[in-house]
């Protein structure tokens, strides 16, 4: 494939066109940024492979000095020596990413410094060509003008020498501004001359600079794309080599892991801790003896055995489930007592008592139901007399200022609202219920209404 080059790709018809040259200027910014970006995974890498390498130390330091014995116990102490190795493996990968961040690091550096200079002298070229542009359009016009003046002041003068009208003095100021136009135009034909000249010249200064901003970002494109490539290969290399020598360490342990046997693992335990394979026997010292029948107790001579006899290890028979069952006795019924009325006292002991005379249920015992006082006129399920038939009917009122609590113990309230009056308090306050809690406003907040 034939290979483009910078310096044939990138001009443009404009003469004053800068688009070729910004697009390479965008180019080594974005290779600028690749290597930034690079450089920070490179430092990410390290400090992974760091942080890696440091929990592997910390996790060989877990297993200690283990006491497994036989092939198992070798084989934990290799799985210690194994992860060693792979502490060490990562802190060398560490060790080689942080070098080819340095490299890295050095060769972006030298990139700017170089950039820095070519791009600062095409600049001031551009400039110097648009600047020499420029003045060239203005002496053009400049010399067109003073053409112009030349021909009028010509044609005047020719006029002016036909005519018979004229005075000679008349016709020497007109043949002075004729001549005056004609140098005029002359100075201005050199001037438009000589900036052609020094545009061509600029022209070709800047056509050289260009060529050699070109042939420079090339240059450096060439050497940063060469210096990502290795780089970025190293670090392939580095994770291969890493996961190579890991694999090994797992692979030593695997094979330490292959000579274990568990019979083998038992039965050198068993040989190392052995006491002896002679079960014990229940001493023959252990018998049954009945207390009282030693201390010779007549009274319970009879309900107890007086032989020896030795423990045995058949277990205790079931209890029989076919046993006739017992009846249940019945208590004797207590004595009735007159129930008190809601509205009197219990002042007696034996009107505390509870008659179990009715409602016995199968079980020998009163339902829950006789247990309760029976309720008369207004009696609640409680036993006692409702809260209306106690507490009298309260006042309302209607509050005609809104006030806001400054305390728990007060209430908030609005205009137009409705509330029950629980008791007028001293110092110019009344206790309300609201909300079904009951707190305190000033007097001069509510308007008492007649009670309902």
């Amino acid at each position: 494939m034939t290979r483009l080059k910078f310096v044939d790709g990138f001009w443009e018809a404009d003469f004053l066109g800068v688009r070729g040259y910004e697009i390479l200027c965008q180019r080594l910014k974005s290779g600028k940024k690749m290597c930034k970006e690079l450089d920070e995974f490179l430092k990410e890498r390290i400090k992974a492979e760091q942080a890696y390498s440091k929990a592997l130390s910390i996790a060989v330091k877990k297993i200690g000095n283990p006491e497994e014995m036989g092939d198992l116990g070798r084989s934990i102490l290799q799985l210690q020596r194994e992860t060693e190795k792979m502490s060490a493996v990562h802190d060398l990968a560490a060790k080689q990413f942080l070098s080819l961040e340095r490299e890295l690091t050095e060769f972006s550096g030298d990139q700017n410094s170089k950039r820095h200079a070519t791009d600062e002298i095409i600049r001031k070229s551009n400039q110097l060509k648009q600047q020499s542009y420029k003045q060239t359009i203005s002496l053009k016009e400049k010399y067109t003008q003073r053409c112009r003046e030349k021909d009028n002041a010509e044609e005047a003068f020719n006029n002016a020498k036909q005519s018979v009208t004229v005075k000679t003095k008349d016709l020497d100021k007109i043949e002075k501004v004729k001549d005056k136009a004609i140098e005029t135009m002359e100075q201005a034909d050199q001037s438009y001359k000589n900036s052609i000249e020094t545009l061509e010249n600029t022209r070709t200064q800047w056509e050289k600079d260009m060529e050699n901003t070109c042939s420079e970002f090339e240059h450096l494109e060439e050497a940063r794309i060469e210096l990502l490539r290795d780089l970025i290969w190293k670090c392939t290399n580095i994770d291969s080599q890493t996961c190579v020598d890991h694999d090994q360490c797992a692979e030593n342990v695997r094979q330490m892991l292959e000579l274990c046997d568990i019979d083998k693992e038992l039965h050198d335990f068993i040989e190392k801790n052995k006491t002896g394979s002679e079960r014990p026997e229940l001493p023959t010292e252990v018998f049954y003896e009945n207390y009282y029948a030693k201390k010779g107790s007549s009274g319970h001579d009879q309900t107890r055995q007086n032989d020896k006899t030795t423990l045995s290890r058949r277990p205790p028979e079931r209890i029989p489930q076919d046993l006739p069952k017992q009846p249940r006795v019945r208590p004797p019924p207590a004595r009735p007592i007159e129930q008190p009325k809601a509205t009197e006292r219990i002042t007696t002991k034996e009107q505390c008592l509870i008659s179990f005379d009715d409602d016995i249920t199968s079980s020998g015992y009163s339902s829950i139901s006789d247990v309760r006082p029976k309720r008369g006129p207004n009696i609640t399920e409680s036993g006692y007399s409702d809260v209306h038939d106690v507490i009298p009917e309260r006042a309302q009122g209607r509050i005609q200022r809104p006030y806001t609590s400054k305390s728990p113990s007060e209430h908030n309230v609005q205009v137009g609202e409705v509330v029950e009056i629980v008791r007028e308090m001293p110092g110019n306050s009344v206790q309300i219920m609201k909300n079904g809690r009951i707190g305190i406003i000033p007097k001069q907040c509510i308007q008492m209404k007649a009670y309902v």
